[in-house]
């Protein structure tokens, strides 16, 4: 028999060890959550539901969209977008790359956005006049620029076979053009706009997601940029990230950039084609939970950032058949983080407790991650409420099953939580 006692001392005491997280930075920011977006209209919807800054990436925005040919811009897409999310104040990361055919290095390579997209151009001075006429127009209006999209080095001889990553995707390049177009763009765009902030290239999960920001810092490319940009996503439960973000933590602290802030670019989860996970969690209930423990993960990591992919996607965003639910879950949860000054969670075994801090006043969040349901419960002397796609109140004196959603309980004091117990769920309990 599992002591009860003894399980919440331990989740506490690792609540309690440090706060393992770094948010020192050159942007001083408090958490923020944004979203991308493939139709404008969708810009104003998300806004109001709680949405705080926005990525251009699928939006029409990229360097073949913007200059289809020598010397031709067409800027018409990208001012609308502008225009909308400084209507809906949104500020803007806007995502470079994906390169135009007439100025790739391997034109007919092929891309899942075309022929020599996720080619390095043949030429540097066409990247720079890209870069440089791009920051001159939208200078003190675009807040960041990311260099690349998902860069992954599949030729690069310096990766164990699968480690760079999948070919033809989005950057088939090595590691040094990777570092030297993240120079020349931190240049320029320093330059035109000196207030603009830089990303490194965003790193995602094909092949070692590590070793290839390992490898960039390496060769160099840490100087050139003010944030590290990541992606990640989970296959099943946002907590499987935790790991991910903790080895990305060490790889800055061994390259001397504990400092730099870490963006989550780019996150979202296929709600359209996946049910629930847990026999004991709707659809509905299942996709709330996953938005807010996404986002309580991510800031009790020091992530400083997550946007949200993509606000109107029909598979991984909130355009599908599970949309509504969606829409309302992410304008739940951003409500809810509103004012939040700190997250700081522990994990035992699947259990998860985070301590939201607000000024003068905490809430306290427990569920279980694990995939067998009601193995735990808890005892809620003070009552509480229950996440999901209608928020379900649990009288004080309630004991309750513990699963997938967060069960939410204001916190007066530092140690009025400790009052919860948690221990093996009876037979046959269920709420």
């Amino acid at each position: 028999m599992t002591n009860p006692g003894l399980m919440v001392a331990l989740v506490f005491a690792l609540l309690a060890a440090g706060d393992g997280t770094c948010r020192a930075g050159p942007f001083d920011l408090r958490f923020v959550t944004g979203i991308h977006a493939h139709h404008l209209e969708s810009l104003p919807e998300a806004a109001s539901a709680g949405a705080e800054a926005l990525r251009l990436w699928d939006s029409g925005t990229a360097w073949r969209n913007l200059q289809p040919s020598p010397g031709v811009f067409d800027f018409r897409r990208l001012d609308e977008w502008m225009d909308s999310a400084e209507k809906n104040r949104l500020p803007v990361v806007l995502t470079l790359g994906c390169t135009p055919e007439w100025a790739a290095a391997r034109k007919d390579e092929l891309s899942v956005y075309g022929p020599g997209c996720a080619s390095e151009p043949q030429d540097m001075s066409a990247w720079r006049s890209y870069v440089r006429t791009v920051a001159h127009r939208y200078r003190a209006r675009i807040e960041c620029y990311e260099v690349w999209n998902e860069a992954s080095f599949p030729t690069d001889q310096a990766f164990a076979a699968g480690a760079g990553g999948d070919g033809g995707e989005f950057f088939t390049g090595t590691v040094a053009d990777l570092v030297e177009l993240t120079r020349a763009a931190s240049e320029e765009i320093r330059r035109e706009d000196p207030n603009a902030c830089v990303l490194t290239p965003s790193f995602h999960t094909s092949g070692d997601i590590v070793a290839k920001l390992d490898r960039f810092l390496s060769a160099g490319g840490g100087p050139y940029a003010d944030a590290v940009s990541f992606h990640f996503y989970f296959v099943h439960q946002p907590e499987e990230s935790v790991a991910v973000m903790r080895l990305v933590r060490q790889v800055l602290q061994r390259h001397g950039l504990t400092s730099r802030p870490i963006w989550n670019s780019e996150v979202g989860a296929a709600f359209a084609q996946r049910g629930s996970e847990r026999s004991d969690v709707s659809d509905g209930d299942w996709v709330c939970s996953l938005l807010l423990r996404t986002l309580l993960i991510n800031f009790s990591e020091g992530i400083e950032r997550v946007y949200w992919y993509a606000w109107d996607n029909s598979v991984t965003g909130f355009g599908g058949t599970k949309g509504e639910v969606g829409r309302d879950g992410y304008r739940a949860a951003a409500s809810l983080l509103r004012g939040l000054q700190d997250v700081k969670c522990a994990e035992h075994d699947s259990l998860w407790l985070c301590h939201l801090k607000f000024q003068g006043d905490g809430l306290d969040a427990i569920w279980d991650a694990g995939r067998e349901p009601g193995r735990f419960s808890a005892l809620l002397p003070q009552g509480g409420s229950r996440w999901g796609a209608a928020r379900l109140a649990l009288a004080p004196g309630s004991r309750v099953p513990l699963d997938a959603r967060p069960i939410l309980v204001r916190r007066e004091s530092e140690d009025a939580a400790e009052a919860i117990l948690i221990e093996p769920a009876p037979r046959g309990s269920g709420t």
